[in-house]
């Protein structure tokens, strides 16, 4: 990619930028650190495949820096810890280590990833099951794709991370299509521990083909992935069927998202 190529995603930038900040003021100054990164980060040669999920982890990067200068707090490096963020899932300011997160039950972020596909039967869900190691819901059939979204990240990048992470699969921004979010909050004893969650759920649906025999798992997080009909895991976790953790406000918007778009 040219420098010059840049210029085609200044308003993809600074829409991001709108959403990190909040006014137009610090989100003309973020773009503008995030582009003079990247043309630095440029000018070494290195090769970027998708630019705009690069432009986002560079964002978010300089979005700490921001923080940072302007509370004169320590961030928190990205894979120790969340942002906390307010009723609506914007970030305050402020983090909070993962362990703190779900022993108090302080409000952050996670991406989920629903994989959805047209079948006979009607829309089916691709479902992944939790490994055994996991700290909460060991063994139970949840969301296609779903993590915390790291402190200074964005959904969309954590969505896409998750993906690849988990499934092997190496998807685009293009390739998402959110939908809306959802608040999980709950507490409940696993291993002798509390686990207290407290979470705005980023809802992005994923619609392209996909083979359950090609994918690459993450054995760490997942035990396996399995088709289901859509309305059949929906009934069944309004049940609290033992089988299923997928959450139920999750489930909701895929189904008004299959409604609206006829899958």
């Amino acid at each position: 990619m040219q420098s010059k190529d840049l210029e085609n995603h200044i308003e993809f930038l600074l829409s991001a930028a709108l959403q990190k900040c909040g006014n137009i003021y610090d989100a003309e100054d973020l773009t503008q650190e995030t582009l003079l990164a990247a043309l630095s980060y440029m000018a070494r040669g290195k090769a970027i495949q998708d630019v705009k999920a690069w432009l986002l982890v560079v964002m978010g990067r300089k979005f700490n820096d921001m923080l940072r200068k302007r509370y004169k707090q320590p961030i928190v490096s990205i894979g120790d810890g969340f942002d906390i963020v307010d009723e609506n899932g914007k970030p305050t300011g402020e983090t909070v280590e993962r362990k703190t997160a779900h022993s108090e039950g302080i409000r952050h972020r996670t991406a989920h990833v629903w994989i959805v596909r047209k079948s006979d039967e009607g829309a089916e869900v691709l479902l992944q099951k939790r490994a055994m190691n996991k700290d909460s819901f060991p063994g139970r059939y949840d969301t296609s794709s779903a993590g915390h979204i790291q402190a200074g990240d964005e959904p969309e990048e954590s969505a896409i991370r998750e993906l690849h992470e988990e499934l092997g699969i190496k998807a685009s921004v293009d390739d998402l299509q959110f939908v809306d979010t959802f608040v999980i909050q709950y507490e409940k004893e696993f291993y002798g521990k509390m686990f207290k969650d407290s979470e705005i759920a980023f809802v992005y649906v994923y619609t392209k083909p996909v083979n359950i025999d090609e994918l690459t798992l993450q054995k760490e997080e997942l035990d396996g992935v399995e088709w289901f009909n859509l309305e059949y895991v929906y009934e069944e976790c309004r049940k609290h069927n033992q089988k299923f953790c997928a959450p139920v406000g999750g489930l909701e918007i895929v189904r008004r998202f299959v409604r609206g778009t006829g899958l």
